[in-house]
């Protein structure tokens, strides 16, 4: 039957519903939510960046696209540690923990209680190799998600430096056109990432 199999034991099967339920019930409500708040935050950001200086703005919107994307690599990487393969290493060591408690009498009367800690501790070796190596790759995209940031930043306030010191606009309406875009595209590049994602949900649903 089902549960007869290792893979389908209460220990391994705790993670994986932990894991895979909030999945499922993500995909029906916030993604339409998701969805208007992106819309919405960026038409507000366009308009009153197109108020305050529509040359800025303009500069801008050129390089919007970085800003996004590196607003939603932050957000992914930042929950990108529960791949399959560390799961799969956290779900045998969850069998291992549950099979020794439930039988937490046999165990102390035969005196093997270092035995199966010796055992959940083989199990999780996996998980923790698996995390370190995805922990350097994720840090290093991170870092260039941040230096993408920030030279994007960089440069349009050297553009709207320019602006001001020719007496074309004022410092606050530099300040206002920068920064409702530039906010707009990550706010809106962190909402994407964290809507819930249709294929993840229908796999864990299987």
């Amino acid at each position: 039957s089902f549960f007869d199999r290792p893979e389908h034991s209460v220990g391994a099967l705790t993670p994986v519903l932990g894991r895979d339920v909030s999945k499922v019930s993500g995909i029906r409500g916030p993604k339409y939510g998701v969805i208007v708040q992106c819309v919405s935050t960026l038409l507000c950001g366009l308009i009153i960046s197109f108020v305050a200086t529509w040359k800025v703005t303009l500069v801008t919107l050129t390089i919007i696209p970085p800003v996004g994307f590196s607003g939603y690599m932050e957000i992914k990487l930042m929950d990108g540690f529960s791949s399959k393969s560390c799961c799969g290493g956290f779900a045998s060591a969850g069998q291992i923990a549950s099979e020794a408690t439930d039988n937490r009498s046999t165990v102390a009367s035969l005196n093997q209680g270092f035995f199966f800690v010796e055992m959940y501790m083989e199990a999780l070796e996996g998980p923790v190799d698996s995390a370190k190596k995805s922990g350097a790759v994720a840090g290093l995209a991170f870092g260039i998600a941040e230096l993408t940031m920030f030279l994007v930043w960089a440069t349009t306030f050297y553009y709207g430096s320019l602006l001001v010191g020719r007496g074309e606009i004022t410092f606050i309406d530099a300040m206002k056109s920068v920064s409702a875009l530039l906010f707009g595209a990550v706010t809106m590049g962190n909402t994407f990432a964290m809507m819930p994602d249709a294929s993840t949900a229908r796999s864990a649903a299987i």
